[in-house]
């Protein structure tokens, strides 16, 4: 009797560490201790706007303002990805978003030119944040902006608050060019 309880728990042991998927973009998942609301599959508003399901996109919402970006996600290590996203084509204003989603050391920056000024709203440095992965669903939701940091004494403008969402469609191995591993 013993041995078939031994053999059977052993054998559900073995079946589920077989089955953790060992990727370098699934292997660090950072988690948030509050429930995040559950990111969709589609995460751009307007049907219109859609990208085709093989294709990385993002979702950035300052205030009021949202904008709807193409991603490229890069697996740059075990457990690191990097998410670099801009407006497609060359409309105003030109949005660009960097997302660095390692575990214990995440940052976001969005940048925004219009006429020629740009404008980067980075998280305040006073309130710790996260990056929220859900499968290849990167989320950051009310995250406090500001802009005009200076990293000297911490002194910066409200920008109000952000959400971020990317879906990564496909991840491409290393890092960004141009990216030195610092």
């Amino acid at each position: 009797m013993h041995r078939v309880a031994f053999t059977v728990v052993w054998f559900a042991s073995f079946a589920l560490a077989c089955s953790i998927e060992d990727s370098p973009r699934n292997a660090a998942t950072p988690t948030s201790s509050t429930a995040a609301p559950t990111p969709t599959s589609t995460i751009i508003a307007d049907p219109a706007d859609r990208k085709p399901s093989t294709a990385s996109a993002a979702f950035v919402e300052i205030g009021t303002t949202a904008y709807a970006l193409d991603a490229e996600c890069h697996a740059a290590g075990v457990g690191e990805i990097i998410i670099i996203a801009f407006t497609p084509g060359l409309i105003e204003p030109r949005v660009e978003l960097y997302v660095q989603a390692f575990l214990g050391a995440p940052y976001v920056a969005i940048s925004i030119t219009t006429n020629g000024d740009t404008v980067l709203h980075e998280p305040d440095l006073a309130i710790p944040f996260e990056v929220v992965q859900q499968n290849d669903v990167f989320r950051v939701d009310d995250l406090p902006l500001v802009t005009g940091l200076d990293l000297t004494n911490g002194d910066a403008t409200n920008a109000g608050t952000g959400t971020i969402v990317v879906e990564c469609a496909t991840y491409v191995d290393g890092l960004p060019p141009g990216f030195e591993p610092g």
